[in-house]
């Protein structure tokens, strides 16, 4: 079963504010089928004896146990999905089921390493896909991996025939429009009752909804839709028998030209403000910015391992050569600066995505003196 925990502002804010020695973050692979929980729980309890050789407080049993705690936790098990994210020191447990796979990593450091989280939350590989004819409608969930499963909605109606026939079970029957003003009138009826019994589940998201469906029903929705991210390319044609791994594939290259969209937008509006003095491509200048409350927005290159430390006293950045104790992702502690500062990060992956080749890239509220 999938199961994905959003992290809100307020969560991202106190594992940020959580200061002090041995704060241990953890991203784990995982998976939503029950049969792969032996081997999650398996690696998670390696990674804490990895902890364990690490931790120099005299909290670093506390802390094992905790972490072996969850490993025995037979119903947290139950429900995953792509990704896990865990923050624990000797006063908190944090775990947080992310929709998309991020790297695996563990660290001890001053801090809990929250970009990660903050990217796999706010750039998700995943969508809502409603399928709908004039005699069925199904809402299928389509996860980061491109798997699809339909879900259980309350109150999703029926066709619009069956419904008139509902209408009529209790009550005397009323004069109805007739003719093609009268179906457009019932299939209007449909659509919006449909509408209102998916959006209890997606409203609070976050993620894309796909139309499914043919092109004279979609203009139908469009009209009575209020979900502000409904994608204005729909998966054309009749899904009533169509498996929820095909709605899930047919979604794929809509999802992939969403993502497109956003970066080739973002790079344009990059190219401007920098010409304006407002571009900055320096992780030590981003850093500053950051800091300053000065970020827009920030793209960086989640394959780039850039680690060393951020002083918030002077803005200076520290390199480090290699992983060690007590350093920790500077870009992520850049993302989640940015997020927390009301500014927009847009994680990619791959060359030639950031420009100029960067590892990290920012349009900035000013320019920097």
């Amino acid at each position: 079963m999938h199961h994905i925990d959003v992290p809100t502002t307020e969560d991202l804010n106190a594992l940020m504010d959580e200061r002090g020695p041995d704060r241990v973050t953890i991203y784990l692979h995982t998976s939503p089928l029950p049969s792969d929980a032996t081997q999650c729980r398996r690696d998670l309890k390696n990674r804490a004896k990895d902890v364990e050789h690490r931790l120099t407080s005299p909290h670093s049993k506390v802390i094992v146990d905790k972490l072996l705690g969850l490993v025995d936790d037979e119903e947290f098990w139950r429900e995953q999905c792509h990704s896990l994210a865990i923050f624990a020191s000797e006063t908190t447990l944090r775990t947080f089921r992310l929709p998309a796979p991020v790297p695996e990593r563990v660290t001890v450091s001053d801090r809990f390493e929250v970009g990660a989280l903050c990217t796999a939350s706010t750039f998700p590989r995943s969508a809502f896909v409603l399928a709908v004819s004039e005699s069925k409608s199904r809402l299928v969930e389509v996860s980061s991996n491109g798997s699809g499963r339909t879900l259980d909605i309350a109150g999703l109606p029926v066709d619009p025939i069956v419904m008139q026939r509902n209408d009529s079970d209790d009550r005397a029957p009323m004069p109805r429009p007739q003719g093609s003003s009268g179906e457009r009138v019932e299939i209007q009826k449909y659509l919006r009752l449909a509408q209102e019994a998916i959006i209890p589940t997606i409203r609070h998201s976050g993620q894309p909804l796909i139309l499914a469906t043919s092109k004279q029903l979609a203009h139908q929705y469009e009209a009575i839709n209020t979900y502000e991210r409904l994608v204005p390319q729909i998966i054309e044609g009749n899904f009533d028998v169509a498996s929820d791994a095909d709605l899930a594939a047919k979604a794929e290259p809509i999802l992939d030209e969403l993502a497109r969209e956003t970066i080739d937008k973002w790079r344009e509006e990059y190219d401007l403000r920098e010409s304006q003095g407002r571009g900055a491509l320096d992780v030590t200048d981003i850093a500053r910015a950051s800091i300053m409350g000065a970020v827009e927005s920030l793209m960086i290159d989640m394959s780039a391992n850039v680690r060393g430390t951020l002083n918030e006293d002077d803005a200076t950045v520290h390199l480090s050569e290699g992983e060690q104790d007590g350093d920790y992702s500077l870009l992520d502690e850049l993302a989640a600066r940015v997020l927390r500062g009301g500014g927009k990060v847009i994680p990619v992956q791959g060359d030639g995505l950031v420009p100029r080749g960067s590892q990290a890239a920012a349009i900035l509220r000013y320019g920097l003196t």
